[in-house]
């Protein structure tokens, strides 16, 4: 069978070629056939996207990429939607469409129009509180018309893509429950709970030998033997980046040799100017851009991870994918308690679990972190497997679709 699988968010994204194309090859393994439509970023495109052709064509995965737009804001977003939509209608024309899988908000405008016209079910893969997200994080500021209208709008869809959709995936138990309690007629049983996913292979401490970690920490310019913090991803919006400077900070003034190591695209100049008001140094720092075949190899020389959120009502949908990856590599990993992340760190024994992040906190935390004997690393790993397995999640999708399908 058919699955129409539409993101506003690229396959050539990172968090594309991480939580999406894994997934999709995985299911695609077990007979489901994918026409997959993404709004693609011209620099990422021009990067990955001959590799993402070739993956996509290797797994039976027809893909059809939009170019994404980023001026004029809104009436952007609205013109990559409008292209998808045709895309999506062609889609169903050419193809015997069983099931159309939406990832997120904006591709849930176009799921919701489609298969209302065609007659075709589909899942509401939220992924968390978007429009909530973006109005709590300044993006969507409430006192511009404009946005208090467009916010407003997806909050009004928001209820129709709950009650519309023919089963919802959502990433914590924490969101599952608001939605439970909204007393919207949505069923325990229309509600699944798929936290962002981890390929334990990949990330796989075993794979990496020691000297590929003399290697790495030579590039880096890493003392051997010094303790390392490590953070990846993105560093704006809803992550707390000031404070995990802070953290580190505090780290540094019982362990002298303490160095950051940051896996981002963002430029190293804006992250520098940053810790630089923190009291550090551009030489306790190591910031660089990763491959996803790269991420394991640097994973490896940390002691240590870190991931604070923006402690907004928004976070409790929130399922950080780097927290299962670092978690895969047996690294303990500090958070503030978002989500849920009580789930994941069972404090002093797989991470550290932060209830605010004042400064106070902060070096309370960094104190605990260097006298903490914490789990072993195949402990941190096992218990993170338990909720986090990339398998379990292609196999909870599986159900989904196939349940979807049948009824």
């Amino acid at each position: 069978m058919t699955i129409l699988y539409l993101t506003y968010d690229g396959l050539t994204d990172p968090l594309g070629q991480s939580q999406i194309l894994p997934y999709l090859r995985g299911l695609s393994e077990r007979g489901w056939r994918f026409v997959v439509i993404s709004c693609e970023k011209p620099a990422a495109m021009r990067r990955d996207g001959e590799a993402v052709a070739t993956i996509c064509r290797s797994s039976n995965i027809k893909w059809i990429s939009v170019r994404y737009h980023r001026r004029p804001a809104v009436f952007s977003t609205i013109a990559d939607l409008w292209l998808m939509a045709r895309c999506a209608a062609a889609a169903v024309r050419e193809h015997r469409i069983s099931l159309i899988h939406a990832r997120s908000y904006p591709a849930a405008l176009v799921a919701g129009r489609v298969g209302r016209r065609g007659g075709i079910p589909w899942v509401f893969d939220m992924r968390g509180y978007w429009p909530d997200e973006r109005r709590e994080a300044g993006l969507w500021p409430m006192e511009h018309p404009l946005y208090r209208l467009i916010y407003w709008y997806f909050k009004k869809k928001e209820a129709t893509f709950l009650g519309g959709a023919a089963h919802i995936v959502s990433l914590t138990h924490a969101s599952k429950a608001e939605l439970l309690a909204r007393g919207l007629p949505i069923p325990a049983s229309g509600v699944s709970v798929i936290p962002c996913a981890a390929d334990f292979r990949h990330f796989d401490p075993e794979r990496i030998g020691q000297q590929e970690q003399v290697v790495r920490r030579a590039e880096l310019g890493i003392p051997e033997g010094s303790f390392v913090l490590i953070y990846t991803g993105s560093t704006g919006t809803w992550y707390l980046l000031r404070e995990m400077f802070r953290f580190f900070a505090f780290l540094t003034m019982d362990r002298l040799d303490a160095h950051f190591l940051i896996l981002t695209t963002t430029p190293a100049e804006s992250l520098e100017a940053v810790a630089r008001e923190e009291g550090l140094s551009a030489e306790q720092l190591s910031i660089c851009r990763a491959d996803r075949s790269e991420m394991p190899a640097y994973l490896s020389l940390a002691d240590l991870g870190i991931c604070l959120l923006l402690p907004a009502w928004s976070k409790m949908a929130s399922s950080p994918v780097k927290v299962g990856e670092m978690m895969a590599m047996g690294l303990p990993v500090v958070c503030n308690n978002t989500g849920d992340a009580g789930l994941l760190i069972e404090d002093g024994v797989t991470g550290l679990l932060l209830q605010d992040v004042t400064p106070a906190t902060l070096r309370a935390a960094a104190r605990q972190a260097l006298t903490t004997q914490f789990a072993k690393a195949e402990t941190i790993r096992t218990r993170a497997r338990a909720h986090l397995d990339l398998d379990q999640a292609k196999n909870a999708y599986h159900d989904i679709y196939q349940k979807t399908v049948e009824s």
